[in-house]
């Protein structure tokens, strides 16, 4: 009816459907990590409300498009990859076949370095990762208590 205050909710309803249809269905996923002086460690990320880590849907691609960072250390790089199956939280095996996505390769160092301790630090990135593997956060090695979540989109 003209006057309806509610007269342009069909519109928005229809720019959210379309939204969805072309950049495919949003994801945040998340995880923790505490390091180990002598060791890497791995953590598996998870969706809110599921018990375990969550892999790309089957015949999806999913991508990472923010990341947002904490960390209990300065000077401690970010790292993510993905493998074929969940490691939980913290744990000293890798997953099978991990792939870094961060350029570093931990070797020659991040771009993604936390200069301020236990603040959330946040970059805009594009990663993709392949139908049923498994995001994960990588911890360097040393003592620190890492959180991380990412965002995007699977298609």
């Amino acid at each position: 009816m003209p006057g309806d205050r509610l007269e342009g909710f069909p519109e928005l309803w229809r720019l959210a459907t379309l939204h969805r249809a072309t950049r495919g269905a949003p994801k945040v996923d998340g995880a923790r990590l505490l390091g180990n002086v002598a060791a890497l460690r791995y953590s598996t990320l998870e969706r809110s409300a599921t018990a375990g880590g969550v892999a790309v849907t089957a015949g999806t691609t999913g991508i990472v498009l923010r990341v947002r960072f904490a960390t209990s250390v300065a000077g401690t790089a970010m790292h993510l990859g993905f493998g074929d199956n969940d490691v939980g939280m913290s744990s000293a095996a890798a997953p099978a076949n991990l792939i870094l996505l961060t350029p570093d390769r931990l070797v020659f160092g991040s771009p993604y370095i936390v200069e301020v301790v236990n603040r959330l630090h946040e970059w805009e990135v594009y990663y993709e990762v392949a139908a049923g593997k498994f995001l994960c956060l990588i911890g360097e090695i040393g003592v620190q208590t890492s959180f991380i979540e990412t965002l995007g989109v699977e298609v």
